[in-house]
């Protein structure tokens, strides 16, 4: 129910104030759509819908969709751990691409949204993150495309006294054989 949401962390404010369905035999998902097709041009709401679908295709039009009404509502929703919707929404559409076998649709997105936001320190880490783990998959080349080298020297700077980042530009270089 709407309650149980609210506790797992939700930011429904505007489920309070609707009258949506909110008895305890209503699954989450049924919440979240009536809510998505109450506000669908809400960029939350939209990556709520892509957790929840299974085909690849309709999670990227509800991802796609999220960015385009979060560029242009500028809602700069943050999660707790300091990432922006629009953070997430494209790392989670360069991960639907990447399981599609799409690789480059994937990285012209995570470079999509570094061109937006070039100092957010997580869009950075997360294309880091994404290449050391698509090359942990073979994909041996990952680590040698230029975006990565410039997300290094940004993360270099941006995450100087953080310690996951700089672990994570560490391993960047031990996989690359300079330590």
């Amino acid at each position: 129910n709407i309650e149980a949401l609210k506790i797992k962390g939700f930011a429904l404010s505007k489920l309070e104030n609707s009258s949506y369905e909110s008895t305890s035999d209503v699954s989450s998902y049924e919440i979240f759509k009536q809510y998505h097709d109450r506000n669908p041009s809400n960029p939350h709401g939209n990556y709520i819908m892509a957790s929840y679908e299974e085909d690849n295709d309709k999670k990227i039009h509800f991802l796609r969709n999220g960015i385009i009404h979060e560029k242009e509502l500028k809602t700069n929703y943050r999660f707790s751990n300091g990432n922006y919707i629009l953070n997430y929404l494209y790392d989670f559409l360069a991960q639907v691409y990447f399981l599609q076998g799409k690789i480059d649709k994937a990285y012209e997105t995570i470079d999509e949204f570094i061109e937006i936001n070039p100092d957010d320190l997580y869009a950075h880490l997360n294309n880091l993150e994404f290449s050391l783990g698509i090359k942990d998959r073979g994909y041996n080349n990952s680590l040698e495309r230029e975006s990565i080298k410039r997300s290094v020297d940004k993360l270099k700077i941006l995450g100087q006294n953080n310690s996951e980042v700089l672990e994570e530009v560490s391993i960047y270089y031990r996989r690359i054989g300079e330590f």
